[in-house]
């Protein structure tokens, strides 16, 4: 979820012809989920012309239940 989430972020922010690549993904458990909704919240924290880093958590019932810090590279698609 963490990595669909840090990902979705990214790509809000490309061009068309443009796409997120996880290179890193590193996540945290802090405590254990139920099986309930979650709310996920990113923020980008630094986005470069190849390279974006975003941070990521879920939360359930106002705690965060897990947190990630991601990168993406931002890759060029050819066209068909």
């Amino acid at each position: 979820m963490l990595d669909d989430l840090t990902a979705s972020l990214v790509d809000s922010t490309l061009a068309a012809g443009e796409a997120p690549a996880t290179v890193s993904l590193n996540l945290s458990y802090l405590r254990p989920a139920r099986i309930t909704p979650m709310q996920g919240r990113a923020r980008l924290m630094r986005r470069g012309r190849d390279v974006c880093r975003v941070s990521g958590e879920l939360l359930q019932d106002g705690k965060v239940v897990a947190s990630a810090v991601a990168v993406c590279s931002i890759i060029k698609l050819r066209a068909p």
